[in-house]
C-alpha cells in the first residue's frame, strides 16, 4: 500500500544520505530534490502505474501545493490532481486516456516520437479532446553526487489549437532505474531550476 500521506510528512530539503539507486528502490519509494526547493515522493503501485507525489514550493496561488501524479513509467500521464498543502481536498482532478497503446513507446530511445488523441476527463468540465504527441532525445547522464545514471530526455506535449492552448512536459527518463523524473511542466508553470535535481534517494 503506497505511503504518500507518511510520506508528504516526511518532504524537506533534508535528504537522507546518498547511495547510488537501484531499480528495486522504487517498490519502497524514491525521494528527489529539485533545485527549485520543491520536493517529489516517487513510489510504484500494486497495479504498475507510478505515482509522483509533487511538493510545489513555488506556486503562489495556494501557497504551496501538493500534486498527485499517477503515470505510466514517469512518462505518460494517467491522472493529475492537485491539493493545497494543508489540506486533501482536490482542486483540480484530470484523468487522462489516449487513444493508442503508450506502452509501445518503451524503451524511449532518442530519436522515437509518436502521437495521438489524448481525452482530459475533467471532474468539473467533463471530457475533452486534445492532439497529444511525444519524442525522445539524447541527453548526458544524470549525475547526482557520486551516483551517475543513463538519462533520456523525454517532451510530451498536449495541444488544443481552438483553445489556443499548448501544455509541454520534459522527463528525464532513467532507463536503468525504470522511470522518470518530471522536470518541466507549463500546465503548472514549473521554475526553470526545476529541471535542476540535486536530491535522488531511496525513501
Amino acid at each position: 500500500m503506497l505511503r504518500i500521506t507518511t510520506a508528504l510528512l516526511l518532504l524537506s530539503p533534508a535528504i537522507a544520505s546518498a547511495q547510488c539507486l537501484t531499480a528495486e528502490a522504487l517498490e519502497d519509494g524514491i525521494t528527489v530534490e529539485y533545485g527549485s526547493g520543491s520536493t517529489s515522493y516517487i513510489q510504484r503501485t500494486d497495479y504498475g502505474t507510478i505515482i509522483d507525489a509533487y511538493y510545489d514550493v513555488a506556486d503562489y496561488e495556494y501557497y504551496g501545493q501538493v500534486v498527485l501524479f499517477e503515470t505510466i513509467d514517469g512518462v505518460f500521464e494517467a491522472r493529475r490532481d492537485t491539493h493545497s498543502k494543508d489540506s486533501w481536498e482536490s482542486n483540480d482532478d484530470i484523468g487522462m486516456d489516449y487513444n493508442f497503446e503508450v506502452e509501445t513507446a518503451r524503451p524511449y530511445a532518442a530519436g522515437t516520437d509518436g502521437n495521438g488523441v489524448l481525452t482530459l476527463l475533467d471532474s468539473r468540465f467533463g471530457p475533452n479532446d486534445v492532439s497529444f504527441g511525444w519524442s525522445a532525445y539524447e541527453s548526458e547522464p544524470l549525475v547526482v553526487g557520486e551516483c551517475s545514471y543513463e538519462a533520456v530526455r523525454v517532451f510530451t506535449t498536449e495541444f488544443n489549437l481552438k483553445r489556443g492552448e499548448i501544455y509541454t512536459r520534459e522527463i528525464k527518463y532513467l532507463p536503468e532505474l525504470g522511470f522518470g523524473i518530471q522536470t518541466g511542466n507549463s500546465y503548472y508553470s514549473l521554475p526553470v531550476n526545476n529541471s535542476e535535481i540535486i536530491g535522488l534517494s531511496a525513501s
